[in-house]
């Protein structure tokens, strides 16, 4: 949920397409944290997120929704990650490969997956197929 919130950004639309102005970011923010410790009976840890990162005063600190610019900082750690995976899963068998087989392994074998992880967290993904019945 925190990170959720570190993430929204007025440029990046939501799941429904809609984007938010950085005032709507932080109210539905705030609002889903309380409500979340609210329902939970977390009324100590509600407190501590307020005070800490959820208050006026705080949310400039960390959010990314305060700024008109995205921060390259995150995005420059996810494509660090990103290439350590290709390179755990995909190239560990190779010392230097080549610039046509990089591109090969990038087309034919990375690629694809990215495609298919993107087909399963669509809402759509398998609209109408019945379950197996197991």
């Amino acid at each position: 949920l925190f990170t959720k919130h570190f993430c929204q950004h007025p440029s990046f639309p939501d799941r429904d397409g809609i984007k938010r102005s950085p005032q709507e970011i932080r109210r539905n923010a705030v609002y889903e944290m309380y409500m979340f410790c609210y329902q939970r009976g977390l009324r100590e840890v509600w407190a501590y997120m307020w005070s800490s990162w959820y208050s006026p005063s705080r949310w400039p600190l960390w959010a990314r929704s305060t700024t008109a610019y995205v921060s390259r900082l995150r995005t420059t750690m996810n494509a660090e990650n990103h290439f350590k995976q290709l390179k755990h899963h995909h190239l560990h068998h190779l010392l230097r490969p080549r610039l046509d087989q990089l591109i090969w392994i990038l087309c034919t074998k990375v690629t694809p997956g990215y495609i298919h992880r993107a087909a399963v967290l669509e809402d759509t993904y398998r609209l109408g197929v019945k379950p197996p019945i197991s």
